[in-house]
């Protein structure tokens, strides 16, 4: 009868392990933490304590901001767990029981990386699109000369304008530029129908094109990049703040997190800039990284598309006794990074 008890325990034992292994094994036991990641607090996770291991979901770990890991996997209640243990020496952790947190450090290349664009956008700008009519004038006098002044009406409506001018010399009305302007400031381009100060390119310079163009207009977005800026990319182990210098004077301040990071866009004038980007560690450790940039505000920044198309003739003497239209013009211009 001892032997038949016995028997039956052990069984019942055996089935308790075997339909309750997560509960009923105390090298299963959970426990409720909060996730310290290179001392950046990641938020809450249930993890599974095993004699000198720590087992914690695959899916949070990665959430947390880990990537690429390895390690042995473990399937626990159809969950898969990373075993932290497995990962050394690229990752080690301590856990404190008694406030229930779990302190991981892990290399920076295991890491997610983060882009910090020093250059990303500006401000709303808010157009209006009324509707109105204006006219501009000036008007001189002299003592032994002819009245004379210039005059301006135009008609705008949302994006499109219709203007002219005129000048009064000498007794005479001459026209001046007579045109209907079409601006996309989403796609930065200008069309013009009629007169046009155009540009011809570094060698003929701006002329007077009566006809139709159209021209790329990067001043309709004034935080736009359009030159190629200095970037940096650097790895910290801690939570971090980054300061910028630009020729001695500091411009930003930005926190970091730990893992990689890609600066982009450092802001530096055209011309010769001194940049320095000075990082500072949880525990006060400073690193420079310094470097000499030369900006030339004259090439593009990769992506961009510089263009100006026009076709009509020239218009020269403009608002002079030989006012008149030349010869027949196409030009295409286009340039990109």
């Amino acid at each position: 009868m001892k032997g038949t008890r016995v028997r039956a325990l052990t069984a019942l034992a055996l089935a308790l392990v075997f339909n309750f292994p997560g509960r009923s094994l105390a090298q299963d036991d959970r426990t409720f933490v909060t996730v310290i990641l290179n001392g950046h607090a990641r938020g809450e996770a249930i993890i599974v304590l095993r004699p000198a291991d720590v087992l914690i979901k695959s899916k949070e770990f990665g959430d947390f901001g880990v990537r690429g890991f390895a390690g042995r996997r473990i399937i626990i209640a159809e969950e898969e767990y990373v075993s932290l243990r497995s990962l050394e020496p690229a990752v080690s952790f301590t856990f404190d029981p008694a406030n229930t947190l779990l302190q991981i450090t892990a290399q920076p290349s295991l890491l997610n990386s983060q882009t910090i664009d020093l250059a990303r956008g500006g401000p709303e700008i808010q157009y209006l699109n009324d509707r109105n009519a204006f006219a501009n004038y000036s008007i001189s006098v002299g003592t032994h000369s002819k009245p004379g002044g210039f005059f301006e009406t135009g008609i705008n409506t949302r994006d499109v304008l219709a203007d002219t001018t005129f000048a009064l010399e000498n007794g005479r009305l001459l026209r001046g530029l007579s045109y209907v302007e079409s601006d996309n400031r989403a796609r930065l381009r200008k069309i013009v129908l009629g007169d046009d100060l155009f540009n011809a390119g570094e060698l003929q310079g701006a002329l007077v094109l009566a006809g139709i163009t159209a021209e790329r207009q990067f001043d309709f977005d004034p935080y736009l990049v359009r030159f190629p800026l200095p970037d940096l990319r650097a790895t910290v182990s801690t939570p971090s703040t980054a300061d910028v210098y630009i020729n001695g004077t500091l411009v930003r301040r930005i926190p970091i997190e730990p893992g990689q990071f890609d600066m982009r866009n450092i802001p530096v004038s055209s011309g010769l800039n001194d940049t320095r980007i000075s990082v500072r560690d949880a525990f006060g450790r400073t690193i420079d990284y310094s470097q000499l940039f030369y900006a030339n505000g004259g090439l593009l920044r990769k992506g961009l598309t510089d263009y100006g198309y026009g076709i009509g003739r020239v218009r020269r003497g403009l608002l002079g006794a030989q006012d008149a239209y030349g010869s027949a013009v196409l030009r295409p211009d286009m340039r990109w990074a």
